[in-house]
């Protein structure tokens, strides 16, 4: 620990060091953008990722997805298109033999 009230980034585990904001991960490549604009990338962002997680743990299955997620399936729906996602691909394949 250190000596004092003030804790800096040396006073911190090193693997607390090495995370990355998500939001600054979101932005990061990117010159400073309006505050508009940097919204809708990290919304975007956020939207597909989370999308991408519901349909992997819910298999690609859109009902259940939207019910997890407490929206309509019309609502998901909506998301994946507007997204290029497809339930399809999030799928479990059986090994039918």
């Amino acid at each position: 620990l250190q000596d004092g009230d003030i804790i800096n980034a040396n006073s911190l585990p090193v693997a607390i060091g090495k995370r990355k904001s998500p939001i600054l991960k979101s932005t990061q490549a990117s010159p400073l953008l309006p505050f508009k604009s940097a919204k809708d990338r990290i919304v975007k962002n956020f939207e597909k990722e989370y999308l991408e997680n519901l349909l992997r743990t819910c298999e690609g299955n859109v009902t259940r997805a939207a019910e997890t997620a407490e929206m309509e399936r019309s609502s998901l729906q909506r998301l994946l298109r507007k997204h290029s996602l497809n339930s399809r691909d999030f799928k479990k394949v059986s090994n039918l033999a």
